[in-house]
This record gives C-alpha cells, sequence and structure tokens, in this order.
C-alpha cells in the first residue's frame, strides 16, 4: 500500500483485512515493522483468488470503527495456485536385510508416496555389488536373484519415483547376499 496518497497529507495508518469468501481458508495477515504499508501472508494450499482490503488514513489515532477516518476500501486480488511438493521414495527397510544367493528376493517400492495423491512411476537401479538382473526396473516391486559367487557382498538398489511433474530424492536399500543352503552331497564308496 506504499502507493497510498492522503491528498497532500502523509498516510499514518494502514489497515489491511482479508476478504473471505464461502469456504476459503482464513489468512492470518503479518505486519512489516520496517513498512507499515506492507503486510505477508502464508498462502493457503489452494487453487484460487484471495482478496485483500486497504484502507488509509491520515489520523495517527484513527478509530477503526468511524468511517469518516478512514479511505474509500482499494482491493486487491492475488492468484494462488498450489505447488506440486515432490513424491517421497521409500525402497524399503534399511539394514538388516538379507537373502540366500540362489533364492529370489523381492525389492519393495510400495512405502513411496506423493502428498498430493498422485500416482507415482518407479525408476530402480542397481548402484552397488555383483550385477543382477530385475525383473522390472520400473515396477513398484521388482524381483531378482543373486547368484552363489555373491555370498557375503551386499546389494545396492535405489529408487526414484516420480508424480508426473517431480522426481523424489533417491531412496537405498542395501540386501545381504548370504551362502545358499544347498542339499548335501552323497557319496558312496565301495
Amino acid at each position: 500500500g506504499s502507493a497510498s496518497t492522503g491528498a497532500g497529507q502523509p498516510i499514518a495508518r494502514f489497515q489491511w483485512t482479508h476478504v473471505k469468501v464461502s469456504n476459503e481458508p482464513t489468512v492470518s495477515l503479518v505486519p512489516d515493522p520496517s513498512n507499515p504499508a506492507r503486510v505477508s501472508f502464508a498462502a493457503p494450499r489452494i487453487d484460487g483468488v484471495i482478496s485483500f482490503q486497504l484502507r488509509v488514513s491520515t489520523k495517527a489515532t484513527a478509530d477503526p470503527a468511524t468511517a469518516a477516518d478512514w479511505s474509500e476500501p482499494a482491493l486487491v486480488s492475488v492468484t494462488v495456485s498450489r505447488a506440486n511438493l515432490p513424491p517421497e521414495a521409500s525402497a524399503g527397510a534399511t539394514g538388516g536385510r538379507a537373502v540366500r544367493a540362489g533364492a529370489l528376493k523381492t525389492l519393495d517400492g510400495s512405502g513411496s508416496f506423493d502428498p498430493e495423491g498422485a500416482a507415482l512411476t518407479y525408476r530402480w537401479r542397481q548402484t552397488a555389488g555383483p550385477a543382477v538382473s530385475l525383473s522390472s526396473t520400473n515396477g513398484q516391486k521388482p524381483t531378482f536373484t543373486p547368484p552363489f559367487g555373491a555370498a557375503g557382498q551386499t546389494l545396492r538398489f535405489g529408487l526414484v519415483v516420480n508424480d508426473g511433474v517431480n522426481d523424489s530424492p533417491e531412496s537405498f536399500v542395501g540386501i545381504q547376499v548370504t551362502n545358499a543352503n544347498r542339499p548335501p552331497a552323497v557319496s558312496v564308496l565301495a
């Protein structure tokens, strides 16, 4: 409101109010202590227009209830668009995950989510350990079988999810490969 004028007199007071309509959330205005003509607000998570009213007075002791002490209201509207928050990937629990060499293992990205509830796409990649083939690099729960030679090593996988607009930060999971429990061999001496 710093462009407001008072017919040759300085503006002494600024009165900002939120003009609320129907089911619109209430917006709290925070005065700028260094400039009384300015206010700020935290935009609600809506798609729409929020309106504010400004009245000014040249009287330092203007009574908010006395219309004669104030100017006619000026309206300003602000268009608010919801920001698309990035989704969050979850490649599954970390630590303590193990699989036997030669056994089928399932990765699980089902804990991933989007704050706005958008559908997610998945992108898996292996980041460490002996190479394995994932049944799908874009499925929620791909599977793999670690080779017998991988026993004692850790396989590490990364998951990024996308909500159609934003990628998530990458989430990682490590899978410890243990020795396979192979059946014993029988040898007969004659």
